[in-house]
């Protein structure tokens, strides 16, 4: 049981998505993610960040992983991070911690059309425990930017793909 667990933790970290990467001369913005977790008794937090082709979770022809930060604190910062522009940018964020005998992940999608050269920020919040989760996109001028999202989130958690802003929980039994 616990090479299971090892097993786990390590896809967790490591992953298997392909790098999130724009053509040299493609238009682009950048984006800079607020990430914040209320989640206390936790051995293990992190985020990782997906990019799709459309709201239908195809994958992204440009990789799917923009990012990913492991062994965080209660307020990190990723970015800027250049993404493509003149387009619409799908992307997911997904939240994960540990718990003794259980794991929680928390993902949340959003659409939107970035400009080109614009800058924005993308606040990401995990409540509840890590039982919700939401997000909040601001342009360079502090101005709130509307996104569609789908009703599932396209990023999988342990449980498969869940409600927007839903969490999967895996539970561990030892014997």
């Amino acid at each position: 049981m616990k090479s299971v667990i090892a097993i786990a933790g390590l896809l967790w970290l490591v992953g298997c998505a392909s790098t999130y990467s724009l053509p040299t001369n493609s238009p682009s913005a950048t984006m800079t993610l607020d990430l914040r977790s209320e989640s206390k008794g936790t051995t293990m937090q992190g985020y990782r960040v997906f990019a799709y082709q459309d709201m239908n979770c195809t994958p992204s022809p440009l990789g799917s992983l923009i990012e990913s930060k492991q062994f965080t604190g209660a307020v990190e910062k990723i970015g800027p991070i250049r993404v493509v522009a003149v387009s619409p940018l799908t992307f997911a964020v997904l939240y994960g911690e540990s718990r003794m005998a259980q794991n929680r992940q928390c993902s949340f999608t959003a659409s939107f059309l970035p400009r080109a050269s614009e800058s924005y920020g993308v606040q990401f919040a995990v409540a509840d425990g890590a039982l919700a989760c939401g997000m909040k996109i601001t342009d360079g001028a502090g101005q709130e930017v509307s996104f569609e999202s789908p009703s599932s989130s396209c990023a999988e958690t342990f449980a498969g793909r869940v409600k927007n802003g839903g969490t999967g929980v895996l539970n561990w039994t030892f014997r």
